[in-house]
């Protein structure tokens, strides 16, 4: 399990190339974007000293832990379009803008970790 400050320094990287994707590679937005929102979420399982070895164990956390609920509710969407980042542009815009939505509200919670 890596440490906090990898995982921040990790979406930090990740947080900055997805603003250089250009749209007409939507698969390649949405892979960026999920890993952006899942080292943001490491970083604050392991703040919590929750640990995650894949992304069923992180999936469970999230959906079944109360203080994670508002997380899961808009990791999730993520998440499935990553397994199928095929869906219509407006369907992976929208989901984008919340996942940004939440990782910026989040964003000092983070930063506040290290």
């Amino acid at each position: 399990m890596a440490n906090i400050q990898s995982h921040v320094t990790q979406w930090t990287h990740n947080r900055a190339l997805v603003g250089h994707i250009p749209a007409k590679y939507p698969d390649w937005l949405v892979t960026v974007a999920f890993y952006t929102a899942l080292q943001a979420i490491d970083a604050l399982l392991a703040y919590d000293n929750v640990p995650v070895y894949s992304h069923d164990a992180r999936n469970g956390t999230l959906k079944h832990t109360n203080r994670y609920e508002f997380i899961w509710k808009h990791y999730n969407p993520l998440y499935d379009l990553s397994r199928n980042p095929a869906l219509p542009v407006d369907d992976l815009r929208a989901c984008l803008e919340n996942v940004n939505r939440i990782i910026d509200q989040r964003r000092v919670i983070v930063v506040g970790l290290i």
